[in-house]
């Protein structure tokens, strides 16, 4: 089993690798690693919320954890009203977040060339760095 402890490890650990990946010049992989990065951090920070020590794999919980939908993610992390007043406490981050929405990330990126490039991605990564960082407040 999955603990809440270690899905903040493996978003960290994953956000190192889209950094990596990036570096080598290796767009698409790092274009899915930031969303996926985003789907982990958001599932540690549902753990968090509902007092749950492991990720479920099994039981009521398995169903929405199921999801790969960032901004139903976001809702069931109780964040979705954070980034609706971040429009007008921090713009910045309801921009940024706006931005990660709006490349319609999903798991199934995987399995398909993106042929992304170095500008598109090295934003995408600057902007999943600034959403992490906002996030990890909330762990």
């Amino acid at each position: 089993m999955t603990c809440y402890a270690d899905l903040k490890i493996i978003a960290e650990d994953r956000l190192d690798d889209a950094k990596a990946l990036y570096q080598a010049r290796r767009y698409d992989g790092t274009a899915y690693l930031c969303g996926y990065v985003l789907e982990v951090a958001l599932k540690a920070r549902i753990c968090k919320l509902l007092e749950l020590d492991e990720y479920p794999c099994t039981g009521v919980f398995k169903q929405a954890f199921a999801t790969h939908d960032l901004s139903v993610l976001l809702k069931l992390a109780g964040l979705e009203k954070e980034i609706s007043l971040s429009k007008s406490k921090n713009y910045n981050l309801f921009i940024q977040w706006s931005m990660m929405i709006s490349w319609n990330w999903d798991p199934e990126m995987r399995y398909r060339i993106m042929n992304k490039n170095k500008k598109e991605v090295g934003n995408m990564l600057v902007v999943l760095i600034n959403i992490f960082k906002w996030l990890k407040n909330y762990w």
